[in-house]
């Protein structure tokens, strides 16, 4: 008689039959779920992890290589011996994740494809070829951030009309005080904890210096990350198009480009201003 311990995970023994866990199974299910959507195999670890799902009634944390075993263990689409615990096109849906890209990515998805930011987690957006041959555009956090419709051609038609917004009004590209004031504020803030830790009788030493690489590395994040000349930035806007999408450019005045749904929401420039259409001119629709 088999035993429970030798079963692959989501089984049980019952009245000397193999039969399904239901709890496991359940969990399995989610499993080829969550890749399907597009998540990795440690990002679905962290989550059964951080939801305190037992692999094994003594092992509390998932690791990848549990993950993977699952979703290429194929007694449970169903066997003479193992009842099925997922559906074909379940499987069919997280094999179409496990395909590597075949083909030849665009000169301007090259170019844009680093600055692409999920705008709902801020996670960087992901991308895959499906069986079909069609692009998936996905966010790794969740699979509903970026719906299924973001192909290559959509999304470049959505930054377009972001570039022509932004042609179109200049002056929306124009560095605010206020805007740099709110990026140092945890700067500020990271000083004034520094500060605080000073003026006690014993620091932890080790937690200062910490603190102090911190605030160096944010400082010099920050002028990097955010000073671009006005001049110099009002001048490539200008030699951007009215109608023609220019990559080069846009990634030479963008520090990132926020994705969400099925279009891109927004431009942010290297000078921390954010460009993105009125709300009429959007037409991004929710996915709950």
């Amino acid at each position: 008689m088999a035993q429970n311990r030798y079963l692959p995970y989501g089984y049980k023994v019952e009245n000397g039959k193999i039969t399904t866990q239901p709890q496991e199974a359940e969990i399995i299910r989610r499993i080829y779920s969550r890749y399907a959507e597009g998540l990795s195999y440690k990002k679905i670890a962290e989550q059964l992890t951080e939801s305190g799902v037992r692999y094994m009634p003594d092992k509390p944390q998932w690791n990848k290589n549990m993950v993977a075993r699952i979703l290429q263990n194929q007694n449970y689409l169903g066997t003479e011996k193992y009842p099925a615990i997922i559906e074909n096109s379940l499987s069919h849906a997280a094999q179409q994740m496990a395909k590597p890209y075949t083909h030849t990515e665009s000169a301007d998805i090259k170019l844009l494809k680093p600055l692409f930011t999920c705008g709902i987690c801020g996670a960087q957006v992901k991308r895959r070829l499906k069986t079909s041959g069609e692009e998936r555009w996905f966010c790794p956090n969740d699979g509903k951030h970026i719906a299924v419709a973001m192909t290559d051609e959509t999304l470049l038609a959505g930054i377009e009309k972001l570039q022509n917004h932004l042609t179109a009004n200049r002056q929306l590209a124009k560095a605010r005080q206020a805007t740099q004031e709110q990026v140092d504020l945890g700067v500020v803030r990271l000083q004034n904890q520094i500060d605080l830790a000073l003026n006690q009788p014993a620091p932890n030493l080790a937690e200062l210096q910490q603190s102090i690489m911190a605030l160096a590395s944010q400082k010099y994040a920050l002028i990097q990350d955010t000073h671009c000349d006005e001049k110099e930035l009002q001048a490539k806007i200008a030699q951007l198009s009215d109608s023609l999408l220019n990559s080069r450019l846009l990634k030479e005045i963008t520090a990132q480009i926020n994705l969400a749904h099925t279009t891109a929401t927004a431009l942010i420039l290297k000078n921390g201003q954010t460009i993105s259409l009125p709300t009429a001119e959007k037409g991004v629709q929710n996915y709950e």
